[in-house]
């Protein structure tokens, strides 16, 4: 067996990373340093585990010997002022490490609905998040399996403390029709009736789940664009929704939680694209895609505040075309 210790870095260690998801689509990440473990390099992973578990044991018992022979003088050295995750930039890489896996298992799986569910009546305290967290875990659970359910959930809070959810989910429901539409131009569901009246086009029928009953619940039909739900619905993770159950999303354990992953090393200067450096440290970024959307869909995702203004916009005409000339101007330039 190989003795994985004694490999130079650029065996185990790459500086680039590829996403290659389901629809052939991937994003591919180089860094100027080597920090990519290969973790296809299973027999490292454990022995760097090993190697982990034996450092924290000698720090622990470091700590301990110290601690027998500490006097009195310790007690008045002044402690160093402690430091912000916001000063050390650690907010920044969290939120971003949050999103790109959100993306991840937005994009590796098969969704069938958008969903909402909200939570209110006067029996329970529904702005208490552990009491929501309690509730909700156990009726995923139970749809899980029961119905094989696959969820990828972020919790949000209204302006006035109260909960509600957004997911994708598959197909595994008995929808019920709620009686209302999407309809072009509208940021609510809109009644039968008011269709008829004005003579609306509908969008998507919106759908209700009986089995929810700590509350609302939508459920919106989605057309086949995976990415484009990736990228909308990481737009809920945000420092204002700082992990209200104690994490910045929930998926359950049946989803696809990994693209295919290559790692190889790149000659960093030679990469055309702009660098990003990462706060308080000297590694630098680049970024390439060949996601099937415009580039900048997740500056444009931002833009809408709901899920039905969003998906006029990505069946548009308007769309359509930004999608037709990028992908033009791409192949003009190759």
């Amino acid at each position: 067996m190989a003795n994985f210790y004694d490999l130079p870095p650029e065996v185990v260690l790459k500086n680039t990373n590829t996403k290659i998801y389901a629809d052939g689509s991937s994003t591919t990440t180089y860094c100027n340093n080597y920090i990519f473990v290969d973790k296809n390099l299973k027999e490292y992973q454990q022995n760097q585990k090993i190697l982990q578990l034996k450092r924290k044991w000698e720090k622990f018992e470091k700590s301990q010997q110290e601690e027998d022979t500490q006097t009195d003088m310790f007690d008045i050295i002044k402690k160093p002022a402690k430091v912000s995750k916001e000063e050390r930039g650690e907010r920044t890489d969290i939120l971003k490490r949050a999103k790109d896996k959100v993306f991840d298992i937005a994009f590796s799986n098969e969704w069938a609905y958008f969903l909402t569910i909200t939570f209110n009546g006067s029996e329970y305290d529904f702005s208490n998040a552990d009491f929501v967290k309690k509730k909700l875990r156990r009726w995923l659970e139970n749809q899980v399996k029961r119905k094989d359910m696959k969820y990828l959930l972020i919790p949000e809070r209204h302006k006035n403390g109260g909960i509600h959810c957004h997911a994708l989910i598959n197909d595994c429901f008995d929808m019920v029709d709620s009686g209302t539409r999407l309809v072009t131009g509208y940021n609510k569901p809109v009644t039968l009736k008011t269709i008829d009246e004005k003579n609306l086009h509908v969008r998507n029928v919106v759908y209700n789940i009986p089995e929810w009953k700590y509350g609302f619940s939508t459920a919106i039909p989605v057309e086949n664009n995976s990415a484009a739900l990736a990228f909308y619905i990481t737009k809920y993770i945000t420092k204002g929704n700082n992990k209200i159950f104690g994490k910045y999303y929930w998926s359950s354990r049946n989803c696809n939680r990994d693209p295919q992953i290559i790692y190889s090393n790149t000659d960093f200067d030679s990469v055309s694209k702009s660098a990003i450096t990462k706060p308080y440290t000297s590694n630098q970024y680049k970024y390439n895609t060949n996601v099937n959307i415009i580039p900048n869909f997740e500056e444009v995702s931002a833009r809408f505040d709901n899920i039905a203004d969003f998906l006029d916009y990505i069946y548009s005409d308007e769309y359509r075309k930004e999608y037709d000339d990028y992908f033009e101007r791409s192949e003009l330039n190759e």
